[in-house]
């Protein structure tokens, strides 16, 4: 990320659902220079408590929102982390992405063609990536698996 005198990242949290915490995860274990700033509950029922409550996240004040549009606005975000019911996720992550955002978003990205075309499009005309969560890359059998591949067996 950044080194820790330069200005930190800004990160708005999408929802509730997911595996964002695996995200936390490597920003706390990096010390990286990224800071919460705000929080969607995307649903009305969707709790953001599990995620908030993470000792990354635990260590800021964000403010939470109940409107995506209105929190990109307001907060400007470096990077959004997209964790909120799948059927969800095209809708936020086009919008975060138009808002100028990096995305780093739960799977699937998308639940049909339309909304994966969507998404295209959308990476096409901003210029900005969408990384999906791969929360299992440092999992011991995938760790092992990759090993086994980089040595041709």
């Amino acid at each position: 990320m950044t080194e820790k005198n330069e200005q930190a990242i800004s990160v708005l949290l999408a929802g509730g659902f997911g595996h964002a915490v695996c995200v936390f995860d490597e920003w706390m274990r990096d010390d990286a220079n990224v800071n919460l700033v705000g929080a969607v509950q995307t649903l009305p029922d969707e709790t953001l408590d599990g995620f908030l409550a993470h000792p990354w996240s635990a260590q800021f004040t964000p403010e939470i929102y109940q409107n995506m549009a209105e929190a990109l606005a307001a907060e400007k975000p470096d990077i959004v982390v997209v964790s909120t019911r799948p059927d969800l996720n095209v809708e936020v992550i086009e919008k975060s992405l138009h808002a100028g955002c990096y995305v780093i978003a739960e799977k699937p990205i998308a639940v049909d063609e339309t909304g994966l075309l969507r998404l295209h499009k959308a990476v096409q005309e901003t210029g900005k990536p969408i990384l999906p969560m791969l929360g299992m890359f440092d999992t011991p059998a995938f760790v092992e698996a990759r090993e086994l591949m980089e040595q041709g067996i």
